[in-house]
Formats: C-alpha cells, sequence, structure tokens
C-alpha cells in the first residue's frame, strides 16, 4: 500500500477506534452509581496507564465526578487504599457506601504525624492506592510525600487532582514521580499524555451539563490606609542577613488579612504578638530558637505559600541582636493592633454588599469563601439576624440559633446535591459562610452565586470554590462570581 502503512496497522486502528467508541457508549455501573460515557472513557484510559506506567492522574475539570471513576477501579482491586484530606471523610465515605466499595483510610493529617494510622487501624498489603486532592502532596520535602512514596511503592497508583498545578510545572514533576520516580523529569509529550487524563468541562458536549462560570463582579472595600503604612513600615523580624525575604512575607501576610476583613487582621495581629511575647521570653531565659521556631516567626499566616521555608529563616548569630529585632517587630505590631482598633471598621461595609447580592437574587443561594475563620465569624455576627445564614468552619458550624454540625449545615443549604428532603422554611439555608474547609470535595450544586470574601493566595484555589458549585447535577446555567 502507498506511504508505508501495513495493512495490519490499519486494523489495529480500526479496533482501537472501535473500542473507545463502545467504551463511549458502554454504560458501567458502580453500586447504585452509574458512570457517565466520559467516566467510562476516563475507567479504560486510566486502566491502559496503569498497566504502561503503574500509575496515572486523574486532571479532569473540576465537578466532572473523578470520585466515581475512582471507585469504579477500587471495585477492582483486591486491596485498595484511599489517601484523602480529613475533611473528606463524610464525602467518600458515602461515595464508598453508595458504590459498595471497601476501603481502608488514611489521611494526609495522619501521613504529616509522625505515626498515621488507617482508619481500620491495621496494616495491610494494598494493590492500589487512590491520592484525593493529590496536589496536597506536591512538596517532596514534607513528612507527608516521603510516607506516602513508601506506600505506594508497590502498589498501582492513581492520583486525583483537578488542579495538580499550583505554582510550578515541577508541581507536576512531582506528584508523577509518585509512580514514576525520576522518569517523570523525562517524559516524552505521548507518555504525559497518556499517564494523563485531563478533560475540561467544554469538551464533554451537551448530554453533559455543567454551569458555565460568569466573569467575576468586584466590590472594592476600602482599607484604612494608615494601618497598611505601618504594615509596610513594619521592622525586620530577623536581624538583616534574613531579613529582607522574612519581613516582605510577614509584610504581605498581614496586608492579606487586613484584605479579607478587620477582624482576620485583628486575630492575625494578636496571634504575631503572642507569638513575639513568648519568643523574647525564650531569649530572655538563655533558650535559642530552633530552626522550625525561626521559619514559623518569618511568615504571617498562610504566607509560607510564596517562599520555601529553609530559604526564610538563616542561621543569625548570637542572642542580643535577634532579641533586639524581635521587641521591635512586637512593638510595630502593637502600634498596628491600637491604629486598627482606633479606626473606623469596614467589615460592615463588606457585610452590607453581601446583602445586596442577596437582594439581587432573593431566590438564589450564596456560597462565601474566605480564607480566615475570623472573617467568617465576623459577618455571621453581622448577617445572621438577617436569616437563612450559616457559618461553617474548621471548629464548627453556627446558625442564628446555635451550634450545629458541618453535615446539617451542608444539608439545609444543599439538599438536592446531598440527596435529602429540603428543611423546613424556618430552618432553610440561602447563606453559607464558610473557610475553605468547603472548597474540596464538597458538592453544594444547589447554589448559584460564589463570593470570594478574599482573594486565596493561588488561583488554583478560586477554581476549587468555584467548582463546588458548577458541577454536574446542577440546575442552573451560569454560577455567578462575586470577588471582595
Amino acid at each position: 500500500m502507498g506511504f508505508g502503512i501495513d495493512i495490519r496497522d490499519v486494523d489495529d486502528v480500526r479496533r482501537m477506534i472501535a473500542v473507545a467508541f463502545l467504551e463511549q457508549k458502554r454504560a458501567i455501573s458502580v453500586g447504585s452509581v452509574i458512570l457517565r460515557p466520559h467516566q467510562v472513557s476516563a475507567v479504560a484510559r486510566i486502566s491502559s496507564a496503569m498497566k504502561e506506567f503503574g500509575g496515572a492522574l486523574l486532571a479532569d475539570d473540576v465537578g466532572l465526578g473523578k470520585t466515581f471513576v475512582a471507585a469504579a477501579l477500587m471495585k477492582e482491586a483486591h486491596q485498595p487504599l484511599l489517601v484523602i484530606p480529613a475533611s473528606l471523610k463524610p464525602m467518600w465515605r458515602d461515595a464508598l457506601e453508595r458504590t459498595d466499595v471497601k476501603a481502608d483510610i488514611l489521611t494526609f493529617e495522619g501521613l504529616s504525624r509522625t505515626a498515621g494510622t488507617l482508619d481500620s487501624g491495621t496494616a495491610r498489603a494494598h494493590d492500589l492506592v487512590i491520592v484525593d486532592e493529590a496536589h496536597h502532596a506536591r512538596n517532596p520535602a514534607t513528612r507527608r510525600y516521603s510516607r506516602l512514596s513508601a506506600l505506594v511503592s508497590a502498589a498501582r497508583v492513581l492520583l486525583l487532582s483537578a488542579t495538580p498545578f499550583h505554582n510550578t510545572s515541577y508541581d507536576l514533576i512531582t506528584l508523577l514521580g509518585l509512580f514514576l520516580g525520576r522518569r517523570a523529569r523525562v517524559l516524552s509529550e505521548g507518555e504525559l499524555s497518556r499517564c494523563v487524563v485531563r478533560r475540561e468541562r467544554e469538551a464533554l458536549g451537551p448530554d453533559v451539563h455543567i454551569p458555565s462560570v460568569s466573569r467575576t463582579v468586584y466590590h472594592p472595600v476600602p482599607v484604612n490606609e494608615k494601618v497598611v503604612e505601618l504594615i509596610l513600615d513594619l521592622p525586620p523580624a530577623l536581624p538583616p542577613r534574613g531579613s529582607g525575604v522574612a519581613s516582605g512575607l510577614v509584610a504581605q501576610g498581614l496586608l492579606h488579612m487586613a484584605a479579607s476583613s478587620d477582624a482576620a487582621l485583628l486575630s492575625g495581629v494578636r496571634k504575631r504578638i503572642a507569638r513575639a511575647e513568648a519568643l523574647i521570653s525564650a531569649l530572655e531565659a538563655g533558650t535559642y530558637p530552633t530552626a522550625r521556631e525561626l521559619e514559623t516567626w518569618c511568615y504571617a499566616e498562610g504566607s509560607l505559600q510564596l517562599g520555601f521555608a529553609e530559604l526564610l529563616a538563616d542561621s543569625v548569630s548570637g542572642t542580643a541582636p535577634l532579641l533586639c529585632c524581635v521587641r521591635a517587630h512586637g512593638d510595630a505590631l502593637r502600634e498596628i493592633l491600637a491604629m486598627q482598633n482606633s479606626g473606623c471598621g469596614t467589615d460592615a461595609e463588606r457585610a452590607q454588599i453581601l446583602r445586596g447580592i442577596r437582594q439581587n437574587d432573593p431566590a438564589a443561594r450564596v456560597t462565601a469563601f474566605s480564607q480566615y475563620s475570623a472573617t467568617v465569624g465576623a459577618l455571621f455576627r453581622i448577617i445572621a439576624p438577617d436569616g437563612h445564614v450559616a457559618a461553617l468552619t474548621g471548629a464548627g458550624g453556627r446558625v442564628a440559633g446555635g451550634a450545629i454540625s458541618r453535615r446539617a449545615a451542608i444539608e439545609r443549604f444543599a439538599p438536592v446535591a446531598s440527596g435529602v428532603p429540603p428543611a423546613q422554611s424556618s430552618e432553610a439555608v440561602t447563606l453559607l459562610l464558610t473557610t475553605d474547609i468547603l472548597s474540596e470535595g464538597v458538592n453544594l450544586q444547589d447554589a448559584s452565586i460564589v463570593v470570594h470574601l478574599d482573594l486565596p493566595w493561588t488561583s488554583a484555589r478560586m477554581s476549587q470554590r468555584a467548582g463546588r458549585l458548577a458541577r454536574i447535577g446542577s440546575r442552573h446555567r451560569t454560577i455567578q462570581v462575586h470577588c471582595f
């Protein structure tokens, strides 16, 4: 034949096309769940990748049902293991029950501790390890990563993450290294396309309805300019050798809190003052801080994501220079605290903007995310009297009537997504204020409006927040996005 193509190659291509077509059309049920065509296709591609590479990364867009793809693969395993964030245990237990799959569960938090344990309490030999929200293991310098590497060394691996990139392409290489080792650094484009399965919602066609996400509407909120000036002029956290980077991160973190809410800034400054006082007491008693203690002193809450801790806290020679810096830094923090307390707060203005968003679409359910529990708490205290408001943080949930469980808060807010009957009108929640504890692994498709009360450190987190609403199963055409 022309072009040097052997007839057997053509037959092989025809068979591949036929298999791909049949995979798209063939229904697969896992327990009470029937997989959609794109999920069936993902199962086939991942199975093939596992044979070739020993693992795969399922990086489908947020909301496309990666959980049930993983469940279908676990169904075929002899002894599967789930590695997940602790906050996703309720979601995964429900998914395992619906799909009639049995699996051991280990949390990332457990891996980070010296002796993390399985839910079952017993050690087993696992032939398949599923790592959900795998981007939590993107730092190879952590105990979490080294222990996970040991766990997957003799097993097939499936990584799940819609956002494997958070900072650089090295994040992806690190994740793939869990099953490819050093080979992850030299993959060809063809190999990468076979071991990473990624589909975006727009490519799935009209049979899969996922709401579009609107352009973001921004609501500027003024901040106390005098406080901002004091933060920018904050004295070094360490003596000169390491002060430049460290002080920059401290200021960046405090500015981020100020942009979130007055309450977040006040909480962050008070915590930092307490840390300064403890450090001063230790130094005056002749106890020099450990490297880890210096690292934590060098950044404000959350800002460590902007750099590597080992670069932030250079060794400091002598107690006196460090003591002098910490005292000056602490005094400046007290000045910031006094200035913030003396000025006119802006949290009431933030609450009023939220009220306006609700009033513009009274029938809509609104999810408002913040990185800081103090922001959630402050806005809840102002808005709760309006009715139908819940707040959810790592410390638990609250409605106007008092404490409420996380599950109850979610069910009152998103009964359809939760598969439960709607709450009585008086108990229904139409505004859910929450930290990023709900930005992963939760279905909130009843809502059609997402509000970023502050900007997270990475754009991936913004996608994850909106992805709680823009998911398969939503009845909305568009998800509105607002940002303070």
